[in-house]
């Protein structure tokens, strides 16, 4: 649990970081790019990166803490070595690989949810089936007791012709 924990923290504090180098006005001018008119997404960006540290501390959930601190540490230094074109590479590359992964998820629910709905008709129709063999059954055993209580009938010899 501790290794999702922290994998899956940092994937978002990377997230947020990555957007924060991307649209950080200072950043933009030292590499020579037009600086943006708006940052939409600033505060959840920088609760994306700074809030499961923060969670973290306030569960004590330690263990997790210190490894979240310094993933995030090694992977902010790979984001402010890198230049703004190319963490929007990575943005546009992501963004593509995310468009992927929808058209997968949805190709997959759809055959999930196609499948179950044979096995649902299956199983009714089993139902229906395991329904008729029952009465079919009490229709049997009932004819088997209407036989049981009556006398069985006598072959005389004279009927079969004299031979035995």
């Amino acid at each position: 649990m501790t290794a999702f924990l922290t994998i899956l923290s940092l994937a978002l504090s990377t997230v947020g970081a990555a957007y924060l180098a991307i649209t950080n006005p200072k950043r933009r001018r030292a590499f020579r790019q037009e600086s943006l008119e708006s940052r939409p997404y600033l505060w959840l960006s920088r609760v994306a990166v700074l809030g499961p540290g923060l969670l973290f501390l306030a569960l004590g959930n330690w263990a997790v803490m210190v490894l979240w601190a310094g993933g995030i540490t090694v992977i902010g230094w790979g984001i402010a070595a890198t230049s703004p074109d190319h963490l929007q590479q990575f943005w546009a590359w992501s963004a593509e690989r995310r468009g992927e992964l929808r058209t997968r998820l949805s190709e997959t629910r759809s055959k999930i949810f196609s499948g179950s709905r044979k096995i649902a008709k299956r199983l009714s129709g089993s139902e229906r089936e395991i329904t008729h063999l029952k009465s079919r059954i009490v229709e049997l055993e009932t004819r088997i007791s209407e036989l049981e209580g009556q006398e069985a009938p006598r072959i005389s010899i004279a009927a079969s012709g004299g031979k035995s």
